[in-house]
């Protein structure tokens, strides 16, 4: 997951990282539980809401299942299913 504040100038900033287990039939996404360097880097940044939104994409996660030992999409076709565009 990346927080990106200018598609035009091209700043990116990793936040999370989303993880696949389809063998243990679950799906996780991990972000650092303090996100102010975000404003080391982006005065403007709304913190809070960044923070909600990857709650929220944690605990999307959280109801991602597989078949036990069957990935049964691409990785970018299970983050479309389950998440659309919240992940652009």
């Amino acid at each position: 997951m990346r927080y990106c504040p200018s598609y035009v100038l091209g700043e990116q900033v990793n936040v999370g990282i989303l993880y696949f287990f389809p063998d243990e039939n679950k799906a996780d996404f991990i972000f650092p539980s303090k996100l102010e360097r975000l404003k080391d880097l982006f005065i403007d940044v709304d913190i809070r809401s960044i923070r909600s939104f990857l709650t929220y994409i944690e605990r999307s996660a959280k109801n991602i299942s597989f078949e036990k030992g069957i990935f049964p999409e691409t990785p970018q076709q299970t983050i479309d299913k389950y998440f659309g565009s919240a992940m652009y």
